[in-house]
């Protein structure tokens, strides 16, 4: 270990003592020896006057926003527990509807009509579609392909729906 010589420039007394203690100190550390020039005070330093009250309206600041905040947590849980209740209500009352209206149309003498007349039947034009969109989705087509191919079916004319008798 090479020591490094104190400065010449160290002027009051003492002063060469301590930066000789300092690189004894740091020597020390780096063979891996603890350095102590004095002993830390085992309790914390006393509080400037007036600090303890300080002290203590922080702390009860601290209580006040907790309670706050819990008194605000209580008020939010309360209103979504309304706003759930208000909110089954409303399904059920909707559901208990449903199911008046689909008793009422199962009594009409109307009911008795096919269900093909429910759903209408789809053009040529929309069933190309239809289907050119189901390719696309399942990948079999690129989007270029898709937006070419719909572009031309939307170009076509539109197909009568039923033919035109012949004269």
């Amino acid at each position: 270990m090479r020591l490094i010589p104190a400065p010449s420039s160290l002027t009051y007394p003492g002063m060469k003592k301590r930066f000789l203690l300092l690189l004894a100190c740091c020597a020390g550390l780096s063979a891996g020896l603890s350095c102590t020039t004095r002993k830390v005070p085992s309790s914390p330093p006393a509080s400037p006057p007036g600090q303890a009250a300080a002290d203590a309206e922080a702390s009860n600041d601290a209580v006040a926003a907790a309670n706050l905040r819990r008194e605000q947590d209580e008020s939010l849980a309360a209103a979504e527990a309304k706003a759930k209740k208000i909110q089954d209500a409303a399904t059920a009352k909707a559901l208990k509807k449903a199911q008046a209206e689909a008793a009422r149309q199962a009594k009409s003498p109307q009911s008795a009509t096919p269900a093909a007349t429910a759903t209408k039947a789809l053009s040529a034009k929309e069933q190309k579609l239809n289907d050119l969109n189901s390719r696309y989705i399942n990948g079999q087509i690129t989007p270029e392909e898709y937006h070419t191919e719909r572009a031309k079916i939307v170009a076509e004319p539109d197909a009568p729906d039923a033919p035109a008798p012949a004269k």
